[in-house]
């Protein structure tokens, strides 16, 4: 029994050893793991501060290369860069930021000595987003375009800026080359301009002797005098003292008030026995319109002071009332006229007998630069003609002087005169009325003087108010070269590498949108040619490459949207950023019948081209065009004859006298022919004052600021643990 208790005890205390030798084993084990997930922790610890500096640093390997090491106390660490953040979902506002933000994991790791198979290891995430502080460099002279609304390039022939009408282009232009202003139509009709200066025009319901002639040109009988005598029965007298800039030329008599058409008061010094002031008329379609001007009975007389610039029209009008260019269009008319080489005079005359007759001054030849005074006269019997008071031609004439109250008198142009200056005239004193801006152009336009003919300068400066300033011939380059095919590009250094969607060659019912994983830039391209048909949508930026005219666009469709994205701001800087909209390495065309709103930066280094279509089609380009030409062609409605053209002039002068007169030639246009002045081809700059970027794909779109030395980021998110 004693053996057996003895044996007992011993089992007892055996087996109480054996258990507070595994307590204690289990005591070890947990204090050796503890102090080896606190070495993991540190590890993984000091692991993330070498992520946060390497990325900080100008020599970081970027995102596809991570980061490890041993530490002294036997621990290693691993770090991993993702572009991204796992957090954001795509319906969060952050969403966009999702490019510029870097998940970086750093585990720290710990094999135990006494049994390498075990290993303690530790996680720690975050997650940095980059602080966009510079920009990639675009070229020295990518600043010259940022002024302009449209900044053409190209020079020598079919390279130029061809506009007709109905566009608008709202901004300031640059031009290389010559700028063609509505050179199709409506065109010039029955101008007979008068180059140079008129003064003291005065109408008589009485023949004046040539005794009175002599005496107004010598200044010992005035004008004024003459106006209060009942027997010289006055009918109208433009003095012409108006101010520069006024558009009411002032019938002294308060009969027949003119309005300047392109002509201006004020601007020289006036006749030898004038007021203040004269009329300047510019040789190609100014004139002064005064109205249905009638003088009845059998006797009149027209005088008046001129000083000729230039006889580039040998037939300028000083007075006329006409319906046309041909004798019998005529009322009445004085005029100059070549004779085999001489310069003189020229009287027309309609009366009920015998219709209209022409009478050329057989002497007195005119010249230039120098103040003349010239008269006609008719009697009843005869008409007569004078320079400086004395005769220079007459002619039997008879019966009484034929009258219209339709038919309109113009002083320094026949009274039609040019469809396309009244168009233009009437669009600039439209938009001084606040009736809405649909010039042409707006303008400033900066281009060669030396390549825009003086008639063309005078309807951009003058008939659309549009200023005008002198630049040197370039060289016919853009101030960038086609980036080519873009095969890849990164975001910032080291940053991920995305690649542009490829597209077909012709689009239907397409959307392209820029996506944050895969293609933040939204960059899509097409080699050769590209043809857009309807319903597609485009943002971010679309290249087009290929050399010669596969690398064209084709806009022929309708409900086509091309916009750029909005790159994300700077650090301190509320620039709004973006990159070019379209890049296309030859022309955009614009199809009859399409319509589209292209906006942002759009950049063609051949043509940007609208061709020839109906006033329907529609292009709406928000933005800015940078190009080697610009063409936008006629509409169909609106390219008529010359012929068709000069009649509905007519029709409208015609229509002014009525108390329901359209007082505007666009408008009549667009109420009795349906040609809508309202154009639906338009250009104008972004409200919003963007910057547009030009970026070199070749390389990071963002960079380290100077001052920084590296990338700076934001820490977003810290998390200590699996």
């Amino acid at each position: 029994m004693s053996v057996i208790l003895v044996l007992a005890l011993v089992s007892m205390t055996l087996a109480l050893s054996y258990a507070m030798l595994r307590t204690q084993a289990s005591v070890e084990q947990t204090e050796r793991n503890s102090s080896h997930r606190a070495t993991a922790r540190q590890a993984a610890m000091t692991a993330m501060s070498v992520a946060l500096r390497a990325i900080n640093d100008p020599t970081w390997g970027g995102v596809d290369v991570g980061l490890s090491g041993s530490l002294g106390d036997g621990s290693t660490y691993a770090v991993s860069f993702e572009t991204g953040d796992s957090s954001l979902a795509i319906t969060d506002p952050d969403y966009a930021e999702y490019p510029f933000r870097v998940t970086i994991t750093a585990i720290g790791s710990v094999v135990d000595p006494a049994n390498p198979q075990i290993q303690t290891t530790h996680q720690v995430r975050s997650v940095v987003q980059l602080v966009r502080r510079k920009l990639s460099d675009p070229p020295g002279n990518w600043s010259t375009l940022k002024p302009y609304t449209v900044y053409q390039t190209g020079t020598g022939s079919g390279r130029e800026v061809d506009i007709e009408y109905p566009v608008h282009i709202d901004g300031a232009i640059y031009a290389q080359n010559q700028i063609n202003y509505l050179t199709d139509y409506p065109g010039d009709g029955d101008d007979k301009p008068f180059d140079g200066v008129i003064d003291e025009v005065m109408i008589l319901g009485a023949s004046a002797s040539a005794a009175v002639l002599e005496a107004v040109q010598s200044g010992s009988l005035t004008l004024q005098t003459i106006s209060s005598l009942s027997a010289a029965n006055p009918v109208a007298w433009w003095r012409f003292d108006e101010s520069s800039g006024a558009t009411i030329a002032v019938d002294e008599l308060g009969n027949y008030h003119g309005r300047y058409e392109g002509s201006t008061a004020g601007g020289k010094p006036s006749s030898p026995h004038g007021g203040s002031g004269a009329a300047i008329f510019d040789g190609y379609d100014d004139h002064v319109d005064v109205g249905p001007v009638n003088v009845s009975g059998s006797a009149m007389t027209i005088m008046a002071w001129i000083k000729v610039d230039d006889f580039g029209h040998s037939d300028g009008r000083i007075l006329s009332k006409s319906t046309g260019i041909d004798d019998s269009d005529h009322y009445w008319m004085l005029s100059t006229i070549d004779v085999f080489g001489h310069k003189r005079l020229r009287f027309r005359l309609k009366t009920d007998n015998g219709g209209t007759d022409v009478l050329y001054a057989s002497a007195g030849d005119l010249s230039t630069n120098t103040w003349t005074f010239v008269a006609a006269v008719y009697d009843g019997n005869t008409m007569q003609l004078y320079k400086d008071g004395q005769l220079v031609g007459w002619r039997y004439k008879s019966g009484s002087i034929r009258t219209s109250s339709t038919v309109r008198a113009s002083i320094g142009n026949n009274p039609s005169g040019s469809p396309r200056a009244r168009l233009l005239r009437d669009l600039e004193a439209m938009r001084v009325a606040g009736e809405g801006d649909c010039r042409p152009m707006t303008g400033p336009i900066a281009a060669p003087r030396s390549l825009t003919s003086s008639h063309q300068r005078r309807l951009i400066e003058v008939d659309s108010n549009v200023t005008l300033t002198d630049v040197s011939v370039g060289n016919g380059n853009l101030p960038v070269s086609h980036p080519g095919n873009v095969s890849s590009y990164r975001l910032y250094p080291g940053g991920k590498s995305y690649y542009p969607t490829a597209l077909s060659s012709s689009l239907t019912n397409a959307k392209f949108l820029p996506d944050p994983k895969t293609n933040p830039l939204g960059l899509v391209k097409r080699e050769s040619q590209l043809v857009v048909n309807d319903n597609v949508t485009i943002q971010g930026t679309l290249l087009v490459y290929d050399s010669g005219i596969s690398g064209r666009i084709e806009i022929r469709g309708t409900g086509i949207k091309v916009a750029p994205i909005s790159l994300p701001a700077l650090y301190g800087d509320s620039t709004i950023y973006q990159l070019p909209s379209v890049m296309a390495r030859d022309d955009v065309e614009i199809y009859d019948g399409s319509s589209s709103s292209l906006n942002g930066l759009v950049m063609a280094w051949d043509d940007l081209q609208c061709f020839q279509g109906k006033q329907s089609t529609t292009m709406n380009l928000t933005g800015q065009v940078v190009v080697g030409e610009l063409e936008v062609a006629g509409r169909s409605e609106w390219d008529q004859s010359s012929f068709w053209w000069d009649s509905r002039h007519k029709e409208f002068l015609a229509q002014l006298s009525a108390s329901s007169a359209v007082p505007y030639f666009p408008v009549w246009l667009q109420a009795n022919h349906g040609l809508d002045y309202q154009p639906k081809l338009t250009i104008q700059p972004d409200p919003a004052n963007v910057s547009y970027h030009w970026h070199d794909w070749t390389k990071p779109l963002f960079e380290a600021h100077p001052d920084d030395g590296g990338l700076r980021w934001d820490l977003l998110e810290w998390q200590d643990g699996n």
